[in-house]
């Protein structure tokens, strides 16, 4: 009978050297892949942002007064709320408008001033008097960018 060939110490590396060499090529060819997925997905996102350049909004002010109570005598006292309806805010938001900011505007009552039997001085109440909130909406007609001068 005939002897079988034995592989040497050499035919393992080689063997472990094709190994490591095919192992290293996916790593490669994964990172390859992946780095061209984040460029695909940074110019997306650079175009967005150009897109976005265009955009022009207008903006509407819109101020919700308080009760009206009066400022001096028993009326400066009494609780003052702001309360928008919802049924306006409901309207604006189905015409397409957002909230940007909103800011109280404070006034100052004096519940004893002109009241002798207080001696103790002017006792400040100071209460929201109206509640302003600016809207913003997308303009209908994109704008298309200024040409730079050449």
């Amino acid at each position: 009978m005939a002897k079988s060939p034995k592989a040497g110490p050499g035919a393992s590396v080689i063997v472990f050297s094709v190994i490591l060499v095919g192992a290293l090529v996916a790593c490669i060819l994964g990172l390859l892949l992946n780095q061209a997925k984040q460029i695909e997905q940074t110019k997306t996102i650079i175009d967005l942002m150009k897109a976005e350049q265009n955009v022009r909004y207008e903006y509407d002010i819109v101020s919700y007064s308080s009760e009206g109570n009066g400022r001096m005598g028993e009326e400066a006292m009494k609780f003052s709320t702001i309360t928008p309806g919802f049924a306006d805010l409901d309207r604006r938001g189905a015409e397409g408008w957002e909230v940007v900011t909103s800011y109280l505007e404070m006034e100052t009552a004096y519940p004893n001033f002109g009241n002798d039997k207080y001696v103790s001085g002017l006792q400040p109440n100071i209460r929201p008097q109206r509640l302003v909130v600016v809207f913003q909406r997308r303009l209908k007609a994109p704008v298309e960018p200024e040409a730079s001068p050449k």
